[in-house]
């Protein structure tokens, strides 16, 4: 066996039991698309089966949301029933801390649609309702506390960026054996993975310096891909 081979396989390891060890579902769902997207680049005739299977697993998440939410609490040994309900403008709500985010959405509406296009700026500036629980004043929820930071604006703009560190790194990742086409492969599925998890955790700065280095990383291996490129057509 290579070294790259073994490496690899103790990098997988390590990092799959840590994620399972810390016992965050988000850590894991992150961890999950880290390994099946780098799988995806890396073994070409599995695209195919890979792919269908990403489809069929979008589509259960948006028919089956709402369950999909009840499972995850579940697996936290966590029971609507068991906490105390929360208020919002008069209606009652069971609480979790699973459905903390989806209840987030409710308490934050109105002052997300009067966000407009450039936010309130300091979070100490966002509205919130006379009666709000104290049980929701953490915005555990990235997109959420982003645009009544920043706006529309701000929003679109995160969203822009993102988007086109995806193109860089699946633009790099697709040829399988293209310059750090393996190292481009995992940062898809690990920005994957940040995306999805971001719905759950707000963009504090130790985690907002490594999305941003993982940003960086994505434009300097773009540039080489130009490069090569480039090379190959003067060639």
């Amino acid at each position: 066996m290579s070294f790259s081979f073994v490496s690899g396989a103790a990098s997988t390891l390590c990092i799959s039991a840590e994620s399972f060890c810390s016992t965050s579902r988000g850590a894991q769902i992150s961890a999950c698309c880290v390994l099946a997207v780098d799988l995806f680049f890396r073994k070409v005739s599995w695209r195919p089966a890979l792919s269908v299977l990403a489809v069929a697993a979008a589509i259960c998440t948006v028919v089956m949301r709402e369950e999909i939410v009840d499972v995850l609490s579940l697996y936290a040994g966590e029971s609507k029933s068991e906490g105390l309900p929360i208020l919002i403008d008069g209606v009652e709500y069971l609480y979790s801390g699973t459905h903390h985010r989806e209840l987030l959405s409710i308490a934050y509406h109105e002052a997300s649609e009067k966000a407009g296009l450039l936010g309130f700026g300091n979070p100490g500036k966002v509205p919130k309702p006379a009666d709000l629980d104290s049980r929701l004043l953490s915005v555990d929820d990235h997109y959420l506390m982003w645009k009544l930071q920043y706006g529309d604006l701000g929003l679109v703009g995160f969203i822009a960026l993102m988007l086109c560190v995806f193109y860089y790194l699946v633009m790099a990742a697709w040829p399988a054996a293209g310059p750090f086409a393996a190292l481009a492969g995992g940062l898809v599925g690990a920005m994957i993975g940040l995306a999805v998890g971001m719905r759950s955790v707000w963009f504090a700065p130790d985690y907002g310096q490594v999305w941003l280095w993982s940003c960086g990383i994505a434009g300097s291996i773009h540039e080489v891909r130009l490069r090569v490129l480039q090379n190959g057509r003067q060639g």
